[in-house]
């Protein structure tokens, strides 16, 4: 069957040239929709200060506008070009967290400005630390870190989160703007963040907030975004990396999760605590 196909170029704080992106593509207008998001000069000018909450809703109605593209909600192939801020790409993304939906990222060259669309076969090398083996009976926050592009200052972190539960990070093995070269490099980090997100699930099931810092390239971040699931991940908390302010992470989007996870862990522990109440009478009666 041949899928729907999108190309999203999302210019909100760079403007790209469509035509451009258009001309890497081989053989692509009688199948290919297009979407373009337009540069915001306000967000520009604004860009160490952002109104989180207006990106918010200016993200959202993008996002519909994008739905409505997408025929009867058919199984799509959403291809993704952007320059824009890790936060405001991570939320688009969420907006596509369908198993419908085959999404592929390019990331831009910083040297020669191309996209790499024919670029597949790169496979980088990450080190993942901090996933936590045993489970924590207590509840609290845990923090993300994922850094490709440079390295991310653990310590100012710590300032913000002394008494987090865990740090958990997957890094470049070799940092670089251009490590992520190719559709497999950004799916393999992909992977590595489900698996982080799961595994706080399962070892860490009482975590309230994780706290999500990242240098990753845009594309990058998208599907990061369409990745995570608010019925089933715990609440995440980005940030917006600046340069003149106090602390050098200011809190961004925050994704809430849904109200029928809430119940649905609610439920297991009050389900948790009747088994062992259970058991205790039982070994009482023995």
């Amino acid at each position: 069957m041949t899928l729907d196909k999108l190309i999203l170029i999302d210019g909100r704080l760079v403007t790209i040239d469509k035509e451009h992106v258009l001309r890497e593509f081989q053989n692509s207008d009688p199948f290919f929709e297009t979407h373009f998001i337009e540069a915001d000069q306000v967000s520009l000018e604004n860009w160490e200060s952002m109104d989180w909450g207006k990106e918010n809703q200016i993200l959202l109605e993008a996002g519909r506008q994008i739905k409505e593209k997408i025929k009867g909600g058919r199984e799509t192939e959403i291809h993704y070009f952007g320059l824009t801020s890790i936060p405001s790409a991570f939320y688009l993304g969420s907006q596509f967290a369908s198993n419908l939906h085959q999404i592929k990222v390019y990331n831009r060259n910083h040297e020669t400005k191309k996209w790499g669309i024919q670029n597949l076969d790169s496979f980088p090398q990450f080190k993942v630390e901090g996933l936590p083996i045993e489970k924590f009976p207590i509840s609290g926050d845990v923090v993300l870190i994922i850094e490709t592009s440079y390295e991310i200052n653990r310590k100012e972190i710590e300032k913000l989160f002394p008494n987090a539960l865990r740090t958990i990070s997957i890094s470049l093995t070799q940092m670089d703007p251009d490590g992520l070269s190719s559709i497999n490099s950004n799916e393999l980090l992909s992977q590595h963040f489900l698996t982080a997100l799961n595994t706080i699930n399962e070892f860490i099931p009482k975590c309230e907030t994780i706290h999500f810092f990242a240098s990753i390239p845009c594309g990058t971040s998208f599907l990061l975004g369409s990745k995570w699931s608010p019925t089933v991940h715990c609440k995440i908390q980005t940030y917006h990396y600046t340069k003149n302010n106090k602390y050098l992470f200011q809190p961004a989007i925050c994704f809430e999760e849904s109200e029928q996870r809430i119940e649905k862990n609610d439920d297991e522990a009050k389900l948790i605590l009747e088994l062992k109440s259970q058991f205790a009478i039982d070994c009482e009666d023995r």
